[in-house]
């Protein structure tokens, strides 16, 4: 079942290549979406796609890279939109 989530990623996660971390792992889990910083030092993301392939992509978000340390993660489950083709980073 398709579904969509919304994370605000919290720690030591802008600076330390955590986006290209974030859209590796999307890329392996065949999720569409996006990532991007935030200018109070979180990384927002966006990603649709298989149930349980988000489940293993919000354990990995929980985790981190690494070169990050991952303090909170805020997780926000969406009905699926079908407008991710792929998975992008925005500066």
């Amino acid at each position: 079942m398709k579904k969509c989530v919304h994370l605000h990623i919290q720690g030591l996660v802008q600076g330390v290549g955590f986006r290209y971390f974030v859209n590796k792992s999307a890329r392996q889990h065949y999720l569409g979406g996006w990532v991007k910083n935030l200018p109070d030092g979180r990384v927002e993301v966006m990603a649709e796609g298989d149930e349980l392939e988000l489940q293993e992509f919000v354990s990995a978000m929980r985790k981190g890279s690494r070169f990050s340390t991952v303090q909170n993660v805020e997780v926000e489950w969406l009905p699926a939109t079908n407008k991710f083709n792929h998975f992008q980073i925005i500066d």
